[in-house]
């Protein structure tokens, strides 16, 4: 069937659904996950720092061994790597670079369960609603896998189409995880120092709106306009009839993500006008509407052309009140003026401390952070710390 794109094809590995599992084996796996890669330091830091002591070697193969293991364990566990992949503060560069693989190297589902579930739920044939329906992904994620499709009346589009049963895996796991969490809690000082509750009810409710397609269909619409200034960037529109809770129907866009952009196309393109706009559109996103892309890695953002990029998968959107915009905009001259102290007194007017918190530390990593803005290691800056 007749589509063509200059998208890459998804690399074949190990599956993306987890397979069925009793609550016990899943305890069991992740119990086996948390000890092989650390032992007692996962369980009493909640990190990977036994990576951080070994030869380069040792690092690299114990970073694939975990992407492989979150792969195998299923897509709440290659969401955690996701986010995990772009945190350069926690972990190191070998271990970012297999998590990274993570955003988009899960094995394809059968065209058989695609197609069910699109007939499923767009409510008829798929003959009926597209002229033609690639078989063949040009793009399979934890979550679901894109489409790329003909409608009848000619449009391209790409498809986006929800794994069957993810949502019930998912929620097994992150109960299993809150569960872990508050076991944790009671237990260790560095748990309770990082809310890890919190952070695994944050994470669960964003696995619940990501996994409902209306939303991100609606976020498409919104980003949609708010960025319509920026003429360099792209947002493709949903198309309504065609999305579901589970199905998610788009104008088709044909790129290459950013990461995969050779040195002779890095050569042609305009890369200082869209990065002149990438920088503004997100700096518009936060401090203006409120409104932003909140999983902007390079597997989001397409180069369409020499002058062109569009940014993808927006299930993932965050949103800033106004009076929370405003402090955050207080902070950029405290940076500027390298003014920790400051720094330190509006980050407790926005958020709360606790009785771990340590204002002598965080106003020492701040300085850190103000000088490093000064001396032009942004690209090192990591807003976590």
């Amino acid at each position: 069937m007749g589509i063509r794109t200059v998208t890459e094809a998804p690399p074949q590995t190990t599956p993306g659904a987890a397979p069925p599992a009793g609550r016990t084996q899943r305890y069991r796996e992740l119990a086996r996950l948390l000890f092989k890669y650390g032992g007692r330091e996962i369980v009493d830091r909640l990190k990977l720092g036994s990576f951080l002591g070994d030869s380069d070697s040792a690092v690299e193969a114990r970073a694939t061994e975990l992407a492989d293991d979150l792969e195998r364990l299923g897509p709440t566990y290659i969401k955690l790597g996701q986010i995990l992949s772009t945190r350069s503060d926690l972990l190191p560069p070998q271990v970012l670079e297999q998590l990274s693989r993570l955003q988009d190297r899960v094995t394809p589902m059968p065209a058989d369960v695609v197609k069910t579930v699109v007939e499923t739920e767009l409510g008829r044939p798929i003959n009926e609603i597209f002229q033609s329906f690639e078989e063949t992904p040009i793009g399979s994620a934890s979550l679901g896998q894109v489409h790329a499709a003909k409608l009848l009346d000619g449009r391209l589009v790409a498809v986006k189409v929800q794994r069957p049963g993810i949502q019930e895996v998912i929620a097994q796991d992150v109960n299993i995880l809150r569960e872990l969490s508050e076991f944790l809690e009671k237990r260790t000082e560095t748990a309770r120092r990082y809310q890890v509750t919190a952070v695994i009810d944050e994470f669960n409710a964003a696995m619940t709106r990501e996994l409902d397609y209306e939303i991100e269909a609606e976020n498409m619409r919104l980003l949609k306009r708010n960025l319509a200034e920026f003429e360099r960037i792209v947002v493709p529109a949903p198309v309504g009839e065609y999305c579901t809770r589970r199905v998610l129907t788009m104008e088709f866009v044909t790129g290459r993500k950013v990461s995969a952009i050779g040195p002779l196309i890095q050569n042609n393109m305009n890369g200082a006008p869209i990065a002149d706009q990438l920088l503004k559109a997100y700096l518009k996103q936060v401090f203006v509407d409120g409104f932003f892309h909140a999983d902007p890695h390079p597997g989001n953002v397409f180069l369409v052309d020499s002058d062109h990029v569009a940014l993808l998968d927006l299930g993932l959107m965050g949103r800033f009140s106004g009076p929370l915009r405003r402090k955050l905009l207080q902070m950029l001259p405290a940076i500027y003026e390298m003014d920790a102290e400051e720094m330190v007194d509006l980050s407790l007017e926005i958020g709360d401390a606790n009785e771990t918190f340590d204002r002598a530390e965080l106003k020492r990593r701040y300085a850190e952070i103000a000088q490093e803005s000064q001396t032009g290691s942004l690209k090192q800056i990591q807003v976590s710390r």
